[in-house]
């Protein structure tokens, strides 16, 4: 309930009181679940995201880490849940400058998505925009437009089947609105947004390729970036044992909560 009021608290900018909240829940779980329970790496990545809305990036990039901790130890250093958690880890050092790790943090969480979810989960596509993103803010030009090609590239190829109705692809050109093809019409309505932020950073590539000059970048684009970080157990769900990579879960995503219009921080509650 505390989490809850929390959350509450912390959309109408009262940041102090969800501040307290989170904290107070936090000791409550830790005494009575223990220290490694996932209900308490969902209060820390609680904290680390008010924190981190707040630009208090150092306070809260111990929380993260220590939530990163648990989520390996309880669900697997490969759960899905364990990547998100290294996006939100990622993104709060690329706002302290440190590009080192965050590739290194950015770099793992796509190998998980990659390996349990499949090369065209959503999440991959985000992972590769936020990773671009990064390259884009150190001068990695070549990097950062390969990273754009393979996102376009792979949404191009996924949505094909659809556009042409493929049988092989479950959808029948006489029944354009089978389940397969809504499945296709929800993917692509859920990628407009992300592919619009792609299609913005290649401009800003393709300006700095050419010399010309271009709008400086935020200095604080941590709350402003789309999909950098997601909400992690929303509606308190129960932690999901780690997915077998032959049989990969896609009911792992939990529901995401942007902190502002156009960026994503992970919170649970």
């Amino acid at each position: 309930m505390l989490n809850i009021l929390a959350l509450v608290y912390r959309d109408q900018n009262k940041y102090k009181e969800a501040t307290d909240l989170l904290n107070d829940a936090l000791d409550i779980r830790e005494q009575a679940l223990g220290v490694e329970h996932p209900a308490v790496a969902a209060t820390l990545n609680n904290l680390a995201v008010l924190y981190g809305k707040r630009g208090k990036y150092k306070e809260a990039e111990p929380l993260c880490k220590r939530a990163l901790e648990i989520r390996e130890k309880v669900l697997g250093t490969t759960h899905p849940d364990v990547a998100k958690q290294l996006n939100n880890l990622a993104l709060l050092c690329q706002n302290q400058g440190k590009f080192e790790e965050v590739e290194r943090y950015y770099e793992r969480a796509l190998r998980i998505y990659q390996s349990q979810l499949g090369p065209h989960d959503p999440n991959v596509a985000k992972t590769k925009n936020n990773l671009a993103s990064s390259y884009l803010k150190q001068g990695k030009y070549q990097q950062a437009e390969e990273l754009y090609k393979e996102i376009l590239t792979s949404h191009d190829k996924e949505l094909a089947p659809a556009r042409h109705g493929d049988p092989a692809a479950g959808q029948s050109s006489a029944d354009p609105l089978s389940q397969d093809a809504m499945g296709h019409v929800r993917r692509s309505s859920s990628f407009s947004k992300l592919r619009e932020s792609i299609r913005r950073g290649s401009e800003k590539l393709v300006s700095r390729l050419k010399g010309e000059s271009v709008q400086p970048i935020d200095p604080n684009p941590g709350m402003k970036r789309a999909s950098s970080l997601n909400v992690l157990h929303v509606g308190e769900r129960p932690p999901v044992p780690a997915a077998s990579p032959a049989v990969p879960s896609r009911n792992l995503s939990a529901s995401s909560q942007n902190l502002s219009p156009s960026s994503s921080l992970s919170s649970a509650g």
